[in-house]
């Protein structure tokens, strides 16, 4: 698969599902992304996860010590995806850098495993969640009569 215009569908069917983008927001963001992804990879994709965060080196920073998650989202066919829909790279570095400053970049998890949980467990300590990626992941399953 990767048809962007089939991606862009399941995404915004994703952000119908759970009750629009002011759900999957200012603080959301990331276990909207996990779920997304999950949900992605049963439909046949092969997205990654993008977190934007002040790690100092490399992704496996954000596994190991304690940085900031400042965003996240799903790439998935060459386009990155949060609970707004498709974004451009650009567009949120910008507001990131005013909001946090430089230093806060973008790092890939590639290959996203559904099921993994040092991942899972970064994102859940260091967001301000209030709805967890198996609340989501419930919500986009479970209303469409025509789930992917």
């Amino acid at each position: 698969m990767g048809n962007n215009a089939s991606v862009a569908a399941l995404v915004n069917e994703a952000i119908w599902r759970v009750g629009g983008s002011s759900n999957t927001v200012s603080g959301n963001c990331g276990m909207f992304a996990l779920a997304l992804a999950r949900w992605l990879i049963k439909a046949g994709y092969h997205p990654s996860i993008g977190v934007w965060s002040d790690a100092p080196r490399n992704s496996t920073d954000i596994l190991t010590r304690t940085c900031s998650i400042e965003h996240v989202c799903v790439e998935c066919s060459g386009k990155l995806w949060d609970g707004e829909g498709e974004q451009s790279k650009n567009n949120v570095e910008a507001i990131i850098a005013q909001e946090r400053g430089p230093e806060v970049r973008i790092h890939y998890f590639s290959g996203f495993d559904p099921h993994a949980p040092q991942l899972i467990r970064a994102i859940t300590r260091r967001t301000a969640h209030w709805i967890s990626f198996q609340d989501f992941l419930e919500e986009i399953e479970g209303r469409s009569l025509n789930p992917p």
